[in-house]
Order: structure tokens, then sequence, then C-alpha cells
């Protein structure tokens, strides 16, 4: 993500750069692991820094849960 002037990226440009869909981010931002948006002109925007933050945590592994596969189930 490049600087821009303002400060601020589009929630759906963070999405499409991050290549997830829109449920993705918000419950990213249920959780705490997003700053919430701030609305101007009713579209949800993010700070450079609030994604910097978001980059950092999950490159220390703060988000990582156990992996836990589905059982096969085994045939007689």
């Amino acid at each position: 993500m490049e600087n821009n002037e303002t400060g601020l990226i589009s929630l759906r440009r963070f999405r499409a750069e991050m290549d997830i869909v829109p449920s993705t981010a918000y419950r990213w931002i249920q959780r705490g692991w997003l700053d919430k948006t701030i609305n101007i002109g009713g579209r949800p925007y993010l700070t450079i820094e609030t994604i910097r933050r978001f980059k950092e945590r999950a490159s220390r592994g703060e988000f990582a849960g156990a992996n836990n596969p589905p059982l096969q189930k085994r045939i007689p």
C-alpha cells in the first residue's frame, strides 16, 4: 500500500489489495484486529497507520490460530 496525501485508504481498496471479501474485512474489524473505519460521505476508510499496525501484528503471528482440519471418516 502506497502512502497518499490524505493518509486514508478506502476499505474497498484495502480489501482488493489484501484479496479478501467484504465479510472478512468486517469480521477483522469486529474482532479488533483492524481499527474501526472512518465514515466519509457514507464510505468507510482506514488510516494508513491502522493498516501498518495490522500488518505488523499479522507478521508477528498475533492472529494465528490452530489449524484443525476435519477428520476423515474411515470406511469399514
